[in-house]
């Protein structure tokens, strides 16, 4: 599940995605990538700096375009020859022309601006809320900043701007385990005067307590999500085959219908989060647990050596899988899946809207269900 910081997921079959209000992007460090390492002039860092102090002045409005370029610039410039240095002069006025005109479009519009950063809306959902938001707060315009599907690569992007105190972004979608680390770390605030007990009431209890560190509430669930198993239902239906329930019969289903040209089935297998979810899925199909109720770690059980034996054998001796699936992620399966590349495909619910859209390949072919679990 997710939520926003207030976003978190309860337990990474994604139960309870809540979103704890994400702050701004930005940190990506412009300049990083150290443009100007050629060293203009005498000026080895100069690019660089320039350029993210005009960025800087432009969009968080504490700075006077016009003082950041003779700050950054003086120095510098009197030490280019005489040519370079009236074009220099001559690019940083249009450079500063620019941005000035931009900030004072930015100046122009009175709402307040709310900069929201999140997973890519591949599905136009939070584009429509964005919409019925504005629509009743009239006053408020939400800037929406997307990012990879990919959990790991969210969280590396936000611990990168939020250890820099970057203070663009104002809500994060943040994964379900996240909470803990933005409100120990002060990145986020606590929500109890904006979001009482008598809101949370109405969510599943669950996802309230992911969201929730040191009695205190820091996130609001967004939204609950579970691993799924997608199928071809106009393969299945031809063969008169009903969809899997178990390991064993998606392992003979697969083998039957695959071809040279078509895998048996596609999942998240690298090495990131989303294969931690993926296995957790067959723990719990298998009967197994990571802790028992003590709170021991359990994990070299033998219900889950069982489990992550059958990921391996679907892989090395099954023969059921692409030789790169430990490449995946959620995109490479969907698109591997909704191209006719595979007979099933593990992944989250919103695959479906992508499979159903206008023109799609599988439109009306495609079935959903349940994962299998182990006939034990």
């Amino acid at each position: 599940g997710r939520s926003r910081v207030g976003r978190s997921r309860v337990g990474r079959s994604r139960v309870g995605r809540s979103r704890v209000g994400r702050s701004r992007v930005g940190r990506s460090r412009v300049g990083r990538s150290r443009v100007g390492r050629s060293r203009v002039g005498r000026g080895g860092g100069f690019w660089p700096v320039l350029l993210k102090s005009l960025l800087v002045a432009a969009f968080s409005r504490r700075h006077h375009i016009a003082s950041v370029v003779r700050s950054t610039c003086r120095a510098r410039i009197r030490a280019c020859s005489p040519s370079l240095h009236r074009l220099l002069v001559f690019a940083l006025l249009c450079g500063a022309a620019l941005l000035a005109i931009g900030c004072a479009q930015r100046r122009s519009d009175a709402r307040i601006h709310l900069t929201w950063i999140s997973e890519r809306d591949d599905l136009g959902f939070e584009h429509t809320c964005i919409r019925r938001f504005e629509h009743l707060n009239p006053d408020i315009a939400v800037d929406m900043i997307e990012m990879p599907h990919q959990s790991d690569t969210m969280h590396n992007q936000y611990a990168t701007s939020l250890i820099a105190h970057d203070d663009s972004i104002d809500l994060y979608s943040i994964d379900v385990v996240w909470p803990p680390e933005f409100a120990s770390a002060e990145w986020a605030r606590p929500l109890d005067d904006v979001f009482p007990a008598s809101e949370r009431a109405r969510f599943f209890p669950a996802t309230i307590d992911a969201c929730t560190y040191e009695g205190h509430i820091y996130a609001i669930p967004w939204y609950t999500d579970a691993g799924m198993l997608y199928y071809r239902k106009d393969l299945l239906s031809a063969l008169g085959i009903p969809p899997p329930r178990t390991w064993h019969q998606l392992v003979v289903d697969a083998t039957r219908l695959q071809t040279p040209a078509r895998s048996g089935f596609v999942f998240q297998a690298a090495q990131y989060e989303g294969l931690v979810c993926d296995f957790l899925e067959y723990v719990w199909g298998n009967g197994g647990e990571v802790l028992d109720r003590q709170g021991n770690l359990v994990l070299d059980s033998s219900r889950n050596v069982q489990a992550l034996t059958f990921m391996v054998d679907m892989c090395n001796r099954d023969h059921i899988t692409p030789s790169d699936v430990d490449t995946y992620h959620e995109d490479e399966t969907s698109r591997d899946f909704i191209a006719g590349n595979a007979v099933f495909a593990r992944n989250w619910p919103y695959m479906w809207g992508l499979t159903q859209a206008k023109g799609q390949l599988l439109l009306g072919r495609v079935g959903v269900e349940p994962m299998p679990h182990s006939a034990a």
